[in-house]
């Protein structure tokens, strides 16, 4: 007698393959948005799971303090285009000074990758805004001075990474 192999099991939800094999034998990558799931407590940056993408999605919204920067960063796009951008990072100006207190304070990794990301975007408006025909070699420190915090909190340069983009 020949023995018959027990059926495959379905993988489990956290585990999925990462190749399809058609029947014509070439392999081709498939899975892209099914990624297995963060296990509670894994850092943020564990390529364990999701090789180089955050082990968890970033978080959509922040917030108050937060909250504000989404604002700007929803309105990038249209405002760099009509050249009111700068007008309104500056009409935002008091809104920024309670973000350093709480940058200090923050205990969430997930809210500083965030937090990061919207001032890299922020930050990156303002200096490549397009009304300003000489081109802004700075920003000003009310906005400068999150940006460094929350930098230097997560050990990265104040500027859009690849950490803040995927």
């Amino acid at each position: 007698g020949r023995v018959t192999p027990a059926p495959a099991s379905a993988p489990s939800p956290n585990e999925y393959p990462l190749f399809a094999e058609p029947a014509d034998g070439r392999r081709a990558l498939k899975a892209g948005s099914t990624h297995r799931l963060a296990r509670s407590g894994e850092h943020y940056w564990s390529t364990r799971r999701r090789g180089f993408l955050p082990a968890r999605d970033p978080l959509k919204q922040l917030g108050e303090p937060y909250a504000f920067l989404h604002e700007l960063v929803s309105i990038l796009p249209m405002a760099i285009a009509d050249g009111s951008f700068m007008a309104r990072v500056r009409a935002e100006e008091a809104r920024f000074g309670p973000l350093l207190a709480a940058i200090a304070a923050e205990q969430s990794l997930d809210v500083l990758e965030r937090v990061h990301g919207l001032y890299g975007y922020i930050g990156k408006g303002y200096v490549h805004h397009l009304a300003d025909a000489e081109g802004v070699r700075s920003v000003p420190s009310f906005l400068s001075a999150g940006w460094l915090a929350v930098s230097e909190r997560l050990q990265r340069q104040p500027t859009v990474d690849y950490s803040d983009c995927v």
